[in-house]
């Protein structure tokens, strides 16, 4: 019933990836990276699990006696195309409509409590560089454009000019993958 693309938009999802794919790559590896896309994308960086945000996804709907396809179909339509709820941790979900199997599609509502709104190449560039990256800690020109020529095909960049966005990108990446109860 819901359609939720973890892997793009919830961070203890990319982390518990880069723990099991580290120093891999082979192309699934590649296209689970490339799969960022190349615009924008809203990442949960929040502590509920993924099940967790599914169950109160399905706990709201329930609320709002939608119980069939056909009952969600309108709702959603009946509000221009989209629903937005709020989850227990203040995080906010936009809720769509698609018409496959798994018709109830959410993903991190844009700027939202928990959220960031990140470029996907710059997501894709860090997570390539934790992937693969077995010394440096501090990345530089030269590295990140190596990992993004070299593994995913993108151009190079002045790290100058894109470094507060890749390296707020890597920070995160960095945090989420230290040891934290309660995840």
């Amino acid at each position: 019933m819901i359609l939720f693309h973890a892997f793009k938009h919830h961070l203890h999802t990319i982390v518990a990836w880069l723990d099991e794919h580290r120093y891999q790559w082979n192309i699934d590896v590649k296209l689970q990276i490339m799969s960022f896309g190349n615009s924008q994308l809203d990442f949960y960086m929040g502590n509920l699990s993924v099940q967790d945000i599914k169950g109160e996804v399905l706990k709201r709907l329930e609320e709002e006696n939608i119980a069939e396809k056909k009952d969600y179909e309108s709702w959603v339509n009946d509000n221009g195309g989209y629903r937005t709820v709020m989850l227990s941790d203040g995080s906010e979900w936009t809720l769509r409509y698609v018409i496959q199997a798994d018709y109830v599609h959410i993903h991190p509502a844009r700027y939202a409590k928990h959220t960031i709104r990140v470029k996907a190449n710059a997501l894709k560039t860090c997570v390539c560089f934790l992937l693969l990256n077995k010394e440096a800690i501090v990345f530089s020109n030269e590295m990140i454009n190596y990992y993004r020529g070299r593994f995913l095909q993108l151009p190079p960049v002045n790290l100058n000019e894109t470094h507060a966005e890749m390296e707020a990108v890597y920070k995160m990446l960095i945090a989420a993958s230290r040891p934290v109860d309660n995840l």
